[in-house]
């Protein structure tokens, strides 16, 4: 088990809401509902709002590592084919536009190489991996803006390659009433 020992902020906010070891921690963050935090950029926010997004959730558990200095701990963003099969919840808007998947990005943790999702209760990483685009290693910081922006240009990018008919803003909104979809079935 990993002590949460550090004296910086999370750690201490940890330990204050009875969580004294990463494992505890991974378990409570997994148990809080789904949903957007009132500021992407603190990370504390997933504690005191009691909710928390996949970027969110994760990016809590990587700044606590990183005051802990656990070495083994990675955040991922996956790039990764969005559909009701794999992402129950977000309802049929990508096959009533005629969409097989929208490209959703997603966070999800690394310890000791064994890749976690602790979105919530009922994540399976299994669902979306035969799905996954394009991986890549961030920081917690990256979560705040580089993830939106990576998410941005990857689906402009694959409106153009793949023909898509339909403008990034049309895309884009889709998306967010999937989200939003998501938010209702799992919040």
């Amino acid at each position: 088990m990993k002590k949460i020992t550090s004296e910086h902020t999370l750690s201490k906010l940890c330990r204050k809401r009875g969580l004294h070891h990463f494992e505890d921690l991974m378990a409570h963050v997994q148990k809080l509902p789904y949903g957007r935090t009132a500021d992407r950029s603190k990370f504390e926010s997933v504690l005191l709002e009691s909710k928390g997004t996949c970027s969110s959730k994760h990016a809590l558990l990587k700044k606590v590592a990183e005051e802990n200095n656990y070495q083994d701990v990675k955040l991922i963003l996956a790039m990764y084919r969005m559909h009701e099969a794999n992402t129950p919840g977000i309802g049929n808007g990508p096959i009533e536009n005629g969409l097989k998947f929208i490209p959703e990005a997603h966070c999800f943790i690394e310890v000791a190489g064994s890749r976690l999702d602790l979105t919530s209760g009922h994540a399976d990483l299994g669902r979306i991996e035969k799905d996954i685009l394009k991986e890549w290693s961030i920081t917690a910081e990256d979560t705040i803006e580089k993830k939106i922006l990576l998410h941005k240009e990857y689906i402009r990018n694959w409106i153009v390659d793949e023909q898509i008919p339909f403008t990034f803003d049309e895309i884009w909104l889709l998306r967010e009433e999937c989200i939003k979809n998501l938010s209702q079935v799992n919040g």
